[in-house]
């Protein structure tokens, strides 16, 4: 037998073509802007980009045509792809996930979040947005009403010219707790804006509660600190958690974050916009905390593991850092050990990201401390 190759399950995340034609048809009735035209595009990127950079704690100028224009073109495709990878992992620790009957999103902008959440409810190909989630909740397990909120109205007339349907929210429902019944509350990069003592005052009546953030140390690091806030306040840790143990991360080190990383596949014309651009991206990395008042999982947590870490090769053992409990655990193989069992010359690592099921594996050990733990897998 040929020597034993080992590879990690790498997924792409691909932007679906309905989402493509639809910046393609605004960019051109919208701004009267070609595709083609990807030095103008890349310049507003720019702008923006060192924007955010410079006044890190600022409100997106989102009365500017160029901000507008960075937006459609490039941060609403890449966070579309961020959030659509969260949604597939939320859904598959909650089956009724998509089931919510209204979505509410908070610091919304052009939301990335009710175009992906489109997705998840099986609407199939969106050629008409007007086809949306937002008609009658009459009973169509595919209805949901989009709630957005955001401090400038100015994203709002772009969203209707791209066929969302959605309300502006009325914050006199927000004191009514069976409005949030069967309900999602949705932060998308927004915790920059502000802490959490000044998060809306009604977040403690949401039952269900998501937040996606940039895969920054400091962003990652100050979600796992809001963790710790709301499983206080009562909230059940669903994702990417396994559990309500206090963070690894956290207790282990005083610098570590949790962060997930997707590898994506974009259309030709934002390869074509990104080479003006500084940055580069084959894979996106991101924060993510999905939790619940109302929900709950794993009868025996022990029995799954969070992917956390991307594998680390050392001298005929391969290490990739996971997450089941307060442990700072790792699952490890050794390279003699998966030759011997292996009838193939190929042997796949556990993709990032992913739920790994140690009650299919039927022996292992653990060796070492708590703060840093094998899970040493024989078989």
């Amino acid at each position: 037998m040929s020597k034993l190759k080992i590879n990690q399950k790498i997924s792409k995340h691909i932007l679906p073509e309905w989402l493509d034609k639809l910046i393609i048809n605004t960019l051109d009735q919208h701004f009267k802007i070609s595709i083609n035209e990807t030095k103008v595009i890349s310049e507003s990127i720019v702008k923006l980009s060192r924007y955010y950079l410079e006044n890190p704690l600022g409100k997106t100028p989102w009365e500017e045509p160029w901000c507008q224009l960075a937006h459609l073109c490039y941060f609403l495709p890449l966070n579309y792809l961020r959030n659509d990878s969260v949604f597939k992992k939320c859904q598959e620790v909650n089956p009724s996930f998509k089931s919510f009957r209204r979505l509410i999103d908070f610091g919304s902008g052009l939301s990335p979040t009710a175009w992906a959440f489109k997705e998840l409810k099986e609407l199939g190909e969106i050629s008409n947005p007007n086809n949306n989630l937002n008609d009658n909740l009459n009973g169509n397990p595919h209805t949901c009403e989009i709630l957005l909120m955001d401090h400038s109205k100015a994203p709002f007339a772009l969203l209707n010219k791209m066929g969302l349907k959605y309300n502006q929210s009325a914050l006199s429902h927000f004191n009514d707790s069976d409005f949030f019944k069967e309900s999602l509350v949705t932060f998308s990069y927004s915790l920059t804006e502000f802490n959490e003592n000044h998060f809306p005052p009604w977040i403690d009546r949401a039952e269900n509660l998501l937040f996606i953030e940039p895969g920054t140390q400091d962003d990652g690091r100050r979600l796992l600190q809001l963790r710790k806030t709301l499983l206080a306040k009562g909230y059940s840790s669903l994702a990417p958690c396994t559990g309500d143990n206090e963070c690894p991360l956290l207790l282990h080190s005083n610098s570590d974050w949790c962060h997930d990383r997707i590898n994506i596949e974009m259309p030709e014309w934002y390869y074509e916009i990104e080479k003006f651009l500084p940055m580069k991206n084959s894979s996106l990395t991101f924060t993510y905390l999905y939790l619940s008042k109302t929900v709950t999982r794993f009868k025996n947590q022990n029995q799954e593991a969070r992917i956390i870490g991307d594998p680390l090769y050392e001298n005929g053992k391969i290490r990739q850092a996971c997450c089941r409990n307060s442990d700072r655990e790792f699952l490890s193989w050794l390279e003699r050990d998966l030759a011997k069992k292996n009838n193939t010359d190929f042997f796949e690592l556990p993709e990032r990201g992913s739920l790994y099921s140690l009650s299919a594996v039927d022996n292992f050990e653990l060796k070492g401390k708590q703060s840093q733990r094998e899970l040493r897998i024989k078989n």
